[in-house]
């Protein structure tokens, strides 16, 4: 699933995911409060994770923010791999999760293709 607000962001990424495997299901949302809504249901007696992956950006239309939607995707689905996208930069990033929480990935935008390409290849196929 992809969480993000801004489409053409959201095409990058979604290319960049079709490029590396053109049978991924792709869900694209804008908002947190969509992302768990589209999670609740699949967590009530799900036994496998319902995404491949979960990209999300930290500030999202709405009042979730992505770091939400990660925290209760990995209480859900400790397993399901995740990457937290944003133009805060990795200090900033840090400051949001705070001292005391596993850290997901993370890339700053603008995107880099090459670093964000090998960051899904890993997240996918590791």
């Amino acid at each position: 699933m992809v969480v993000e607000d801004n489409s053409i962001q959201a095409a990058i990424i979604s290319e960049l995911l079709h490029q590396l495997d053109s049978n991924l299901k792709l869900d694209w949302v804008t908002s947190g409060e969509v992302a768990l809504f589209k999670l609740v249901p699949k967590s009530l007696g799900a036994s496998k994770n319902p995404y491949e992956l979960i990209i999300t950006d930290i500030y999202l239309d709405g009042e979730v923010t992505g770091i939400e939607v990660w925290k209760f995707s990995q209480s859900k689905y400790p397993t399901m791999p995740s990457l937290v996208i944003s133009t805060v930069t990795m200090r900033g990033f840090l400051d949001f999760i705070g001292p005391n929480l596993i850290c997901p990935p993370f890339l700053q935008k603008p995107i880099r293709l090459p670093e964000c390409r090998q960051t899904l290849e890993k997240l996918l196929y590791a």
